[in-house]
């Protein structure tokens, strides 16, 4: 019976026998202090720094799904991912703990804020790094056409690619990137294609649904009369297959500063709310990130009630921009 049991050296050996299963759950030793200490000493700017501790502070939420393990699986392939997908889908979450894993093997963290000669003025060819470019087209695409940004981002790719010290990661919404392949010839001449990753919320199995949710209830802060209204009648099962359910929406009804002005006795009567009708959630996205000409695209398209072929919602747009007011 003495041999069943088993102490931090046995287990430490079984994991050096077995590596897969240390990668598949690296937050058990991410919160080592010999590890966190390396995290910390290991980004280049100021502002990489703050962005890993800010990621280390959030990765108690983070749910290592199968989409994390397929994004790591190509970007050990291929040194470059980039992540695209809709707003809210989890992105960003995606490549933070991505690069978070990396900087924990001991690769240095640059996080580009503006341009990719960020990166390209201190890349070491010897050196174990890791780039992260977040949202790297964002709204500027055409700013990125003008000033020959696509050509140099490629380029940056290749230069990474081709390194086995090196990681590339980033960013961008599926409609931006999609346009930036229209307007930006470079992206679709060097099949960036390969390198893209898309998250999408279909892709989630109900269990990796049911771990987003439940690192959320446990690690926001949330009262436990809060929580347990969660588990009548099996109300976790209900968030778990609403057909809204999104990463984003999961955040925003267990932000425990958000629900304060809610009693515990009208917090499911908020979710139900917040699920069924996320305008509050959304309402940014919205107004900030798009012009008056993208919010009557996303208007004629949730009008029409279906879904709609790309030559009639031209056409539509093309009418409604005719309009005399317009």
């Amino acid at each position: 019976m003495e041999s069943d049991i088993y102490g931090k050296e046995d287990l430490n050996d079984l994991l050096k026998i077995k590596p897969d299963i240390e990668k598949r759950h690296y937050k058990l030793w991410l919160q080592s202090a010999s590890v966190l200490s390396h995290v910390l000493n290991h980004a280049v700017f100021g502002r990489s720094e703050f962005s890993l501790q800010e990621t280390l502070q959030s990765s108690s939420k983070y749910a290592v799904t199968e989409n994390h393990r397929l994004a790591l699986e190509l970007l050990e392939k291929l040194h470059v991912v980039i992540i695209t997908g809709e707003p809210g889908v989890g992105k960003t979450t995606l490549a933070d703990h991505l690069c978070l894993h990396y900087v924990a093997q001991e690769f240095s963290f640059v996080k580009i804020t503006n341009e990719v000669r960020e990166a390209e003025s201190i890349f070491e060819n010897d050196s174990k790094q890791v780039f992260y470019f977040d949202d790297f087209l964002g709204r500027n695409y055409l700013d990125a056409l003008k000033g020959h940004e696509g050509n140099q981002i490629t380029q940056f790719i290749r230069r990474v690619s081709s390194n086995k010290n090196k990681r590339f990661i980033l960013t961008s919404r599926s409609t931006i990137l999609n346009q930036g392949k229209l307007l930006i010839d470079c992206f679709e001449h060097n099949n960036l294609q390969r390198n893209e990753f898309e998250l999408k919320i279909k892709s989630l199995s109900e269990l990796d649904k049911a771990h987003i949710l439940y690192n959320h209830i446990w690690h926001s802060g949330l009262e436990e009369d809060y929580i347990n209204q969660l588990y009548v009648d099996k109300r976790c099962k209900l968030i778990i297959t609403h057909k809204n359910f999104n990463p984003r929406l999961i955040g925003y009804i267990t932000d425990a500063n958000r629900i304060e002005s809610y009693g515990t006795t009208e917090y499911w009567s908020y979710i139900n709310q917040s699920l069924d009708n996320p305008s509050l959630m959304w309402e940014n996205p919205f107004i900030a990130q798009q012009d008056d000409f993208g919010r009557a695209i996303i208007f004629l398209v949730v009008l029409n009630g279906k879904e709609i072929a790309e030559k009639k919602s031209t056409g539509a747009y093309h009418s409604f921009t005719a309009l005399p007011s317009n």
